[in-house]
């Protein structure tokens, strides 16, 4: 499999016109700069759940401590491994000195790189499930800079296809979230394909949102008049009314959907790309194959 370096996808993304959201924008910047909890963004693949995080992260002025995290199907019976891929990638050697021997001992049970810089230790005994969860809240805590330390900054905690998370990595966010860590210090994000929600993932999300520490946050399909701009702003000219309407519905107002077939129609017909969109457009086609081709054109992006 083909992987694009991080850079590219970086000036892939930016490139990519990013209409609307700005309601959603604004109040998942105020969370983080001062409120903070926790958002699920939820819609279906390639509504631009990512999209609206990197705009989040590039909309500030200061930036905060960013995690990156990523749930994967063929390892969500895997316990943790988002958050030690996190921990492995993000985590700097001073960082990990800071963390009390003790809270690195533990950690260096799922780290063993880290693990081989502790002095040992007489008493070994097994970790339990808390010791971790609460180490892990620890080293967090020294991410965001110690209460009353000049050099703090907020943390921009992002989970993408958070869906995949296995449940030691969703109890480890429990952990957090019950012990107000996010409105504390920042904001955490889960990125939720809708139609991958499972009846245990949305009992886990209403059950926070009930207990006003988590937004549940709905990505909406874009409008005609969204879908116009989007257009316009990659083909450099606006468009009919009629034809947005036609865009629209079928394309389903997806935004990804919406600039591959854009794209594929400007490589189609340099000359005409928009008599070719309307030629390459989903007409007619049931909804799981819409979301097919969705997931499809996800796919080659990441």
């Amino acid at each position: 499999l083909h992987r694009v370096d991080r850079r590219q996808r970086q000036m892939c993304i930016r490139d990519r016109p990013f209409i609307g959201r700005k309601a959603l924008l604004s109040e998942m910047k105020t969370m983080l700069l001062m409120s903070g909890g926790a958002a699920a963004l939820v819609g279906e693949s390639g509504i631009g759940k990512t999209r609206l995080v990197y705009e989040l992260y590039q909309s500030l002025q200061t930036a905060p401590r960013l995690l990156l995290a990523r749930g994967r199907a063929l390892e969500s019976h895997l316990p943790f491994q988002p958050l030690i891929d996190t921990l492995r990638q993000s985590v700097q050697p001073e960082e990990w000195d800071q963390l009390d021997l003790p809270w690195r001992r533990v950690l260096g049970k799922l780290l063993p790189e880290i693990a081989a810089n502790i002095p040992a230790h007489q008493s070994e005994t097994e970790i339990s499930r808390n010791q971790f969860l609460e180490a892990l809240r620890q080293l967090l805590q020294i991410l965001t800079g110690k209460p009353g330390n000049d050099g703090s900054q907020r943390l921009l905690f992002f989970i993408d296809d958070a869906h995949w998370c296995d449940e030691a990595t969703l109890s480890a966010l429990a952990y957090l979230l019950e012990r107000r860590f996010f409105i504390e210090n920042g904001l955490l994000v889960l990125a939720v394909q809708s139609e991958q929600i499972t009846p245990r993932l949305d009992q886990y999300l209403h059950h926070f949102q009930a207990a006003g520490l988590l937004k549940i946050l709905t990505l909406e399909a874009l409008s005609v008049a969204e879908v116009n701009e989007l257009t316009r702003r990659v083909l450099g000219k606006k468009v009919s009314a009629e034809i947005a309407e036609r865009l629209t519905r079928d394309c389903g107002g997806n935004p990804l959907l919406l600039l591959e077939t854009l794209r594929s129609a400007q490589e189609y017909s340099a000359e005409s790309p928009l008599q070719a969109a309307m030629g390459l457009s989903l007409i007619h086609i049931s909804e799981p194959t819409r979301l097919l081709s969705i997931s499809y054109a996800v796919f080659c992006l990441k």
